[in-house]
C-alpha cells in the first residue's frame, strides 16, 4: 500500500495535460525545475497550493488498532501553477493566455476527474488566485496559483 496517491496524482496530471492539443508547445512539468523561462508558457505542480488553508489529511475508514493494512481515505489538495511570459505584446493578450493555460487544467480534470488512477475517486479545479502581471521591459507576465481538490482512497 503506498503512503499517498498525491505524488501519482501530480505525476497523472502533468501526463494528461502533454496529450492536450491545445497545450501544444506548453511547458509542462512535474515541478518547477528553477528555469527563468524568460518568455514561455508553462503549467507546472506543486505541493503547496494557493493558500494557508490548502492542507492534505487522511481518514482511516477502519479501527486503527487493527493489524494488516488500513482502507484510508485522502483528501488533500496540490497546486498547479499557469504562467505565461511574453515578449512584445500587451499585458491584455498575456492575461488571456493565462487564463486559457488555467481553463485547459480545468478542461483536463472535467474529461476525467479520476486522472485513469484506480485510486483517485475525484480531482477538481477548486480555486485560484491571479498573481498581478509582470512588466520588465518588454516582458508581460501573468501567473494563475490554482487549486486541485483530490479525494482518493488508499487500500
Amino acid at each position: 500500500m503506498a503512503g499517498t496517491t498525491i505524488v501519482e496524482a501530480r505525476k497523472a496530471l502533468v501526463a494528461v495535460l502533454k496529450t492536450r492539443p491545445g497545450l501544444a508547445g506548453v511547458y509542462v512539468t512535474y515541478a518547477w525545475d528553477g528555469d527563468d523561462r524568460t518568455a514561455r508558457d508553462a503549467i507546472w505542480t506543486a505541493f503547496a497550493a494557493t493558500g494557508p488553508e490548502d492542507s492534505a489529511e487522511t481518514r482511516s475508514a477502519v479501527p486503527v488498532l487493527r493489524a494488516n493494512p488500513k482502507r484510508r481515505e485522502e483528501d488533500y489538495v496540490f497546486g498547479a501553477v499557469c504562467e505565461v511570459r511574453q515578449m512584445g505584446t500587451t499585458q491584455q493578450q498575456v492575461d488571456e493566455r493565462a487564463a486559457f493555460l488555467l481553463a485547459e487544467v480545468e478542461n483536463a480534470l472535467a474529461a476525467d476527474p479520476t486522472l485513469a488512477l484506480p485510486a483517485i475517486s475525484w480531482a477538481v479545479l477548486r480555486g485560484f488566485r491571479p498573481v498581478a502581471g509582470l512588466v520588465s521591459g518588454a516582458l508581460r507576465a501573468c501567473r494563475f496559483e490554482a487549486s486541485v481538490s483530490v479525494k482518493a482512497r488508499l487500500l
